[in-house]
């Protein structure tokens, strides 16, 4: 009898709890109608009454219903977005300048914690021109250190960027979901290894020379065609050579940096790098199977073509014949008609079937 009166006591509390939840969330939602300027449909003012603390409350279900329509007069904006948006603990403090929502919150102290690594490893000596263009394999100890750290920190801006410009469009819209606050972190994760893989090794230098040996690679027969093409390629390889001896004012110092930023903050454009570099690769080692599947493709159909223009042309003859000998032996008009008629709907069929093709009936001297 004791746990019978525990049990339903337990479970009109959390009745209790989610129906001030909601209730708590209906005047939320009426708040921000009423500061938005949304009108509010007149059969919702007697319900709307209830929602004051000082008077007896709805049900639980009338309450819910309450919740759905006044969900529809503000969509769409979110309810659960809302309560959060006008009711911040940290209001009036100074953790309240970064927003009511806490992920919001911890997104910009990681944009702030990486804006600070930047400027930190920008003012080291070993952060130079001569260490950022020599590379992860021509270095080592505390100068790739620091290198490393202000390429990240670079991928870590990038990432930050791209999450907090995304939460910002859905917190001003109060569409922001809670429910997807683990993805801005997955997004900076993946922007730090895009940001690091395509500063270091898929750098400018490496696709240049990968996109060089493919295209080697392809031409290799028509290579020696010519003095024209040996004249081309010594030239492209005097300027690559003057290009690394006297390289651009904001080449390689600004290349990597750049590319890292662009990594953190599109992940996916790395990801569609590392696809297009397998799919090139693949199709260096493929003997063709995709060519060969096509051309016996289009040799079947081919094939078949022109053994339907072989049979409509064999039942042309027969009825031009036959039509021949009818006249020959001066045969009733009627019946001469209507092998005629039998001879053009013999062919206005395949003329279909062979693709609109005309098919010419067969000259009698052959």
């Amino acid at each position: 009898m004791n746990v019978a009166l525990t049990e339903s006591a337990a479970i009109n509390a959390e009745n209790m709890s989610f129906l001030n939840k909601i209730t708590a969330e209906c005047e939320s939602m009426l708040h921000y109608a009423v500061g938005q300027a949304i009108k509010i449909p007149d059969d919702l003012s007697t319900a709307l009454e209830h929602l004051d603390k000082s008077r007896p409350r709805l049900t639980l279900a009338n309450t819910v219903k309450l919740h759905n329509r006044l969900a529809d007069v503000v969509a769409p904006a979110m309810p659960h977005t809302i309560h959060t948006l006008m009711n911040d603990p940290y209001k009036g403090t100074l953790l309240g300048i970064f927003g009511p929502l806490p992920n919001v919150r911890y997104l910009i102290l990681a944009a702030l914690f990486f804006t600070a690594m930047f400027v930190a490893t920008s003012l080291s000596s070993h952060v130079n021109y001569k260490n950022l263009e020599a590379g992860i394999y021509s270095m080592q100890g505390w100068n790739l250190f620091v290198v490393l750290m202000f390429l990240m920190s670079a991928s870590g801006l990038g990432a930050c960027f791209n999450a907090l410009f995304s939460s910002y469009r859905y917190v001003s819209n109060a569409t922001y979901d809670t429910r997807y606050d683990s993805s801005y972190w997955i997004r900076i994760i993946l922007g730090l290894m895009a940001g690091l893989v395509m500063s270091q090794v898929i750098s400018l230098e490496s696709l240049t020379s990968f996109q060089t040996v493919t295209m080697a690679s392809a031409t290799a027969p028509q290579a020696a065609s010519g003095p024209q093409e040996a004249a081309t390629s010594a030239a492209l390889a005097t300027s690559a050579s003057k290009t690394k001896d006297h390289p651009p004012a904001g080449g390689v110092a600004f290349g990597k940096p750049l590319l890292a930023l662009l990594g953190g903050f599109s992940a996916a454009m790395v990801y569609t790098v590392l696809q297009r570099l397998v799919e090139t690769v693949e199709s260096l080692f493929k003997s063709g199977g995709g060519e060969s599947a096509v051309i016996q493709k289009e040799a079947a159909m081919r094939s078949k073509m022109e053994r339907q223009l072989a049979e409509s042309r064999m039942a042309v003859t027969g009825d031009l014949i036959a039509l021949n000998e009818a006249v020959k032996n001066g045969a009733p008009q009627a019946y001469v008609m209507a092998l005629a008629s039998q001879a053009l709907e013999n062919i206005r069929p395949n003329r279909d079937v062979a693709g609109g093709l005309s098919i010419a009936p067969p000259n009698p001297s052959d």
